[in-house]
């Protein structure tokens, strides 16, 4: 029996892994809402994301993706010392492994994505709350920089 092409078997597994990495492709770029850009009004409470929800699952993912890429780069570089089966099926590892830590990696951003934009949409929504009960220093916030115009509110 002759063994397989390692370079076969490196396809095969990135090919076969493609779905799974697909399935967990950031959740924070799919699904969390942007605060909208300035200006903003008082009322009604703007539609964005304020739940952690999406960036915490990619965290978790990004953390498994990180670690079981490190992992089978690691057992993949030490299955090359062994003889030639084990070489080809180090490269595979090492290939897999690349491939995890690389979906790791965008997931990590995703998250940070996620985080940031969840972060603001919650300071917005604070600022809107404030701005409707009057205090006029959080309706500078709604205007954005640079605007000076008043945001009109309800009790105006």
């Amino acid at each position: 029996m002759t063994a397989m092409p390692s370079h076969f078997l490196a396809r095969g597994l990135a090919t076969a892994m493609a779905p799974c990495l697909i399935a967990t492709a950031g959740c924070s770029w799919l699904f969390v809402q942007k605060r909208p850009p300035p200006p903003v009004e008082a009322a009604p409470p703007v539609q964005c994301t304020s739940s952690a929800a999406a960036p915490i699952l990619d965290t978790v993912f990004a953390s498994l993706y990180g670690l079981g890429g490190a992992a089978a780069v690691v057992a993949g570089a030490v299955a090359q010392g062994g003889d030639s089966l084990d070489v080809g099926l180090g490269k595979a590892q090492i290939a897999m492994g690349a491939l995890w830590l690389a979906a790791g990696v965008a997931l990590a951003f995703s998250a940070a994505h996620g985080y940031a934009a969840i972060s603001d949409c919650r300071e917005l929504k604070a600022a809107q709350q404030a701005c409707f009960g009057g205090f006029e220093a959080s309706c500078a916030a709604l205007r954005g920089p640079g605007l000076t115009e008043r945001v009109p509110t309800p009790t105006q």
